[in-house]
């Protein structure tokens, strides 16, 4: 997980250790402003907003090779934001 503040959020840089893991990220934003570009091939379920607070979009995709992988976002306006990702491997 990462944090920071400005108009773009990323959870940095991770590689899953096999090939067929699940990739799930998450970019929260301490304001009501919606994330405008989350980071593409993966997919995005709904935003949700805590009213003017705070804002959060996740996103999930199925790897393949393992590489080098973020999620992210961007913000239409600099606010303070946290970002992480998570790997899961499938059923042996």
């Amino acid at each position: 997980m990462t944090s920071g503040s400005g108009a773009a959020a990323a959870a940095g840089s991770i590689v899953p250790a096999a090939p067929g893991e699940l990739a799930v990220g998450f970019v929260a934003g301490h304001g009501s402003s919606q994330v405008v570009t989350p980071t593409p091939g993966y997919t995005t379920g709904s935003q949700v907003a805590a009213g003017t607070s705070a804002s959060l979009v996740s996103g999930y995709q199925v790897l393949g090779a393992p590489a080098a992988e973020s999620f992210g976002g961007t913000f239409p306006s600099s606010m303070y934001w946290a970002a992480g990702l998570a790997f899961f491997a499938p059923a042996s």
